[in-house]
């Protein structure tokens, strides 16, 4: 029952985004698909291991490249605060002092261009990815006697996740560029002038992701209470109504519990698969934006122990971009997340 009703899915697009993001693994989404409804989940902890440690140890070098390029930087700030008596002109020793500044300043940046391009490209690759998702998925809640259920989740949470996704990428992604300038302009001799707009960004980053997050989840759950249920009084009209004609009743009722069965199995698991290759998707971008974060208040945790007070502060708040872009990485893949694993365990009802 399951293979007949799996043919009538086409997975080609599905496909090729999990080609796209597991380099050299010849799986295809049939396979998980059989191994799933099998009770077999071996092939996804397998693959989610080690995608996670092969993007892990293959950023250790980009770490380590970056935490010895702020050391060096921040011993050569020591040395040149220590040696500023030396100097008869103290406009000199302001000289060496910011141009200190700058260039750790360009180094950090040149990582947060490289979190900030990866942040963008998953989101757009998320709509890309819903795009081929919703199509398959909500042919599965039809068979799954989800009409009604079907056609809202396809309407009105693709409308909502396209809604969230251009919001997260015109107003957000800038903001947080916008808030990583205005930290390094605040380095410059007149002093800590923009304080308050980057306190102000910062909320509403975190208002607008919490916020989002919220009405994802509330519409998900609106549409999981109401519309099953819609569609399970339909299908128990039509039970009813061909359970009067003799001899045919007893056979429309198990003949229909076997296809709604089958096809709520396949619905999801096909749930499980997108939630699978979201995570995958998300792993390399938010893994590596909060490894480059950690790093950063690593070495200016240890850079600290000098007290060079000014240079250690402006390391430790740099990280504060990218903990905000992993931030908005995060939510946006929740936000799919939640929207895709409320319609999978919403169960048919009768």
């Amino acid at each position: 029952m399951e293979e007949k009703l799996l043919s009538a899915l086409d997975l080609g697009n599905l496909n090729g985004f999990l080609d796209s993001i597991l380099y050299g693994e010849s799986i295809t989404v049939e396979e998980l698909l059989k191994e799933l409804m099998s009770g077999d989940v071996s092939s996804f902890t397998k693959l989610l291991g080690e995608y996670a440690h092969q993007v892990f140890f293959g950023n250790l070098k980009q770490c380590r490249d970056l935490f010895l390029g702020i050391m060096l930087l921040g011993i050569f700030a020591i040395v040149l605060s220590s040696m500023s008596d030396l100097f008869s002109n103290s406009q000199i020793a302001v000289f060496s002092r910011y141009f200190v500044f700058m260039f750790v300043s360009l180094l950090l940046l040149k990582c947060f261009v490289g979190s900030y391009e990866s942040a963008k490209t998953l989101l757009e690759e998320m709509e890309s990815f819903t795009g081929a998702l919703m199509p398959v998925f909500c042919i599965a809640l039809g068979m799954s006697n989800g009409t009604v259920t079907a056609v809202a989740h396809y309407e009105l949470q693709l409308f909502l996740l396209f809604l969230v996704q251009k919001i997260l990428i015109t107003i957000l992604l800038p903001l947080v560029q916008v808030y990583c300038m205005l930290h390094v302009m605040n380095q410059l001799p007149e002093g800590n002038r923009f304080g308050g707009i980057m306190a102000l960004i910062k909320k509403i980053i975190v208002f607008v992701t919490k916020a989002s997050l919220f009405a994802s989840i509330g519409g998900s759950m609106m549409q999981a209470a109401i519309m099953p249920s819609v569609d399970g009084f339909r299908n128990q009209l039509f039970i009813k109504t061909v359970s009067l004609f003799p001899g045919l009743g007893d056979y429309a009722d198990a003949i229909g519990e076997m296809v709604l069965q089958g096809a709520s199995l396949i619905k999801n698991s096909i749930g499980i698969i997108g939630i699978f290759i979201l995570i995958i998707m998300c792993i390399r971008p938010v893994l590596v934006t909060l490894m480059y974060g950690c790093v950063i208040r690593l070495a200016s945790a240890l850079l600290q122990l000098s007290g060079e007070k000014k240079f250690t502060s402006h390391i430790w708040k740099m990280a504060d971009s990218f903990f905000l872009l992993a931030r908005i990485q995060f939510f946006g893949g929740g936000i799919f997340f939640v929207s895709i694993a409320v319609a999978t365990v919403a169960f048919y009802r009768r």
